[in-house]
């Protein structure tokens, strides 16, 4: 029960995260990105992917996508 909490906490907090950060684009561009939502959905294959199949711990998995993905914001 008490890891079914956390889990939901957790998912909250990202939705929450990707909410804000529409929010933010929007209020400061007037535009709406639908980009954004795009290149989570790759960040979080690439998270799922390197702790899967190449077995990388999950902390360094994050930390390697929040890398790539900022690098893919800079060159797309």
């Amino acid at each position: 029960m008490l890891n079914v909490a956390v889990q939901g906490i957790l998912l909250g907090g990202l939705y929450a995260l990707l909410a804000l950060g529409l929010a933010l684009i929007f209020k400061s561009s007037k535009v709406i990105n639908l980009a954004y939502g795009g290149q989570m959905l790759i960040i979080g294959y690439f998270i799922y992917y390197m702790t899967s199949s190449a077995g990388i711990p999950v902390w360094l998995a994050i930390l390697i996508a929040v890398l790539v993905g900022a690098l893919l914001a800079v060159l797309l």
